[in-house]
Parts: structure tokens; C-alpha cells; sequence
């Protein structure tokens, strides 16, 4: 992919416009690149699956919905 774009988003944070050879687009943190990285430079990406994280979130997600129904029989 190619970097194409840096600008701000709303937020003020600096981020990326990746395009591949489609025309399909990515915007991704600057900080996620490789430090240097500067317009039209090609760029590969990489994705990998956080198990470990994956797991907290699910367990996070189990205990709020837990929560949520026993408050909900609670009202009833």
C-alpha cells in the first residue's frame, strides 16, 4: 500500500491514507507506520490475532452483561 495522505483527523491525532493498487483505502495512525515513513512510499501491512486481548474483552463483555440483567430482575 501506498502512502498517499498525512493530515489530522478530528481529533488533532496524525493519520495515514494507505491505497493499494485498486484504489481501496486505509486510514491508520501515523504511529503505526514505520518511524520515517513519509508520502508515497509503499508500505506493507500485517494483521494478527490478539488472543489475549481477545479473551479480556470477551470476559469484559460477560461480567457488564451480567451486571445489566441483574439489575434487570431486579426491576421486575
Amino acid at each position: 500500500m501506498t502512502i498517499d495522505e498525512i493530515q489530522r483527523n478530528r481529533d488533532g491525532d496524525l493519520v495515514a491514507t494507505l491505497v493499494d493498487d485498486d484504489g481501496r483505502e486505509a486510514i491508520v495512525p501515523l504511529d503505526l507506520l514505520p518511524e520515517g515513513a513519509r508520502l508515497n512510499q509503499v508500505v506493507s501491512l500485517e494483521f494478527s490475532i490478539d488472543e489475549s486481548s481477545t479473551e479480556q474483552r470477551r470476559a469484559h463483555i460477560q461480567r457488564l452483561q451480567q451486571r445489566l440483567f441483574q439489575r434487570r430482575g431486579e426491576c421486575e
